[in-house]
């Protein structure tokens, strides 16, 4: 498990140490991938946290032996110095996070769809545990609101068919179903109707951007408790418009995404999706297949990450 860094400059790629091994684990078993967001925190140091890659979790005789689950980890960029903060819940791991970068705050769904809020700055736990009933936070899911300290997702629970937005609340320490719902689809699978992307952060006028894993689009108004839909991302049956990142432009113009996440994105000819939040056109900026395909041999398979630059004039993919 590696963090890699890309120097646009150079156009170059180099790794550093691998992440297990310096955080010397006990046994030769590790964490296989990062899940959630690299967050930069008191400068340059991102925090992010660690997701096992053995499902449905790892062999009881590795628990056994010292494993102990996901860790919260430091990396500072200047020094190149890796930082562990060590396992905040055990036998937890954390296929999403993000942080709250004004406060220092670490917010964490974990595999069985356990919440965190850890406290970086001050180095301790504000909640570890389940939401109370009724209310399950989906793992896939972690919109944070650095204005008012709060962080939302669509609620997984069974008793909520109609599947409203929940908030977690840092200053009160509470959870809330809220009174708005998530456009619904006619998706197959229990999770289709489940906010899988978001914007990173929430404009000016108020309002995040959500993509359900199903491919549905609207507008979160988490002050107003408001949705609005915008209908499906992309001209696609619902099955072929996972969509797992969006990334929005400095002036909430515009916001950018690809459909089609693990593996479909080239069905779809891969297209990188210029959305006018003003206006609602959709527009595909290019198709990366076939023509990587033909130019490199190189099959786009689907994205897992996509980032504006600071500027809003480049935007860096993971494939």
């Amino acid at each position: 498990l590696y963090i890699t860094e890309y120097d646009p400059k150079t156009r170059t790629i180099r790794t550093f140490p691998e992440i297990n091994k310096t955080c010397g684990l006990p046994i030769d078993y590790g964490d296989g991938k990062i899940h959630g967001t690299l967050d930069f925190y008191s400068g340059n140091t991102m925090y992010f946290m660690t997701y096992w890659t053995e499902y449905p979790e790892p062999k009881e005789e590795l628990f056994q032996l010292g494993y102990e689950g996901g860790r919260l980890l430091a990396f500072d960029v200047d020094k190149e110095k890796l930082i562990d903060l060590g396992v905040p819940m055990k036998r937890v791991s954390w296929p999403y996070h993000r942080m709250d970068t004004k406060r220092g705050l670490m917010y964490a769904v974990g595999s069985q769809n356990e919440f965190l809020c850890y406290d970086v700055k001050n180095r301790r736990t504000l909640y570890a545990g389940y939401p109370p009933c009724g209310i399950l936070w989906y793992d896939r899911c972690m919109i944070v609101d650095e204005e008012t300290g709060c962080a939302y997702s669509s609620n997984l629970s069974r008793d909520d068919p109609e599947v409203h937005m929940i908030k977690y609340d840092s200053s009160k320490n509470r959870f809330f179903k809220m009174k708005c719902s998530v456009p619904l689809t006619d998706s197959k699978t229990f999770q289709g109707d489940q906010v899988r992307a978001h914007t990173p952060r929430k404009s000016q006028e108020g309002w995040f951007i959500c993509i359900t894993r199903a491919g549905r689009m609207f507008k979160f108004f988490p002050d107003k408790e408001i949705i609005e839909d915008l209908g499906f991302c992309w001209a696609a049956p619902p099955e072929k418009l996972y969509t797992t990142s969006i990334a929005i432009s400095p002036d909430d113009k515009y916001i950018y995404y690809i459909p089609g996440a693990h593996g479909g994105a080239h069905k779809l000819g891969c297209p990188v999706v210029q959305y006018n939040t003003q206006t609602g056109e959709r527009k595909a900026l290019a198709f990366l297949f076939p023509y990587f395909y033909e130019q490199y041999g190189y099959i786009p398979g689907g994205t897992f990450s996509v980032s504006l630059d600071e500027k809003g004039e480049r935007l860096f993919i993971v494939m």
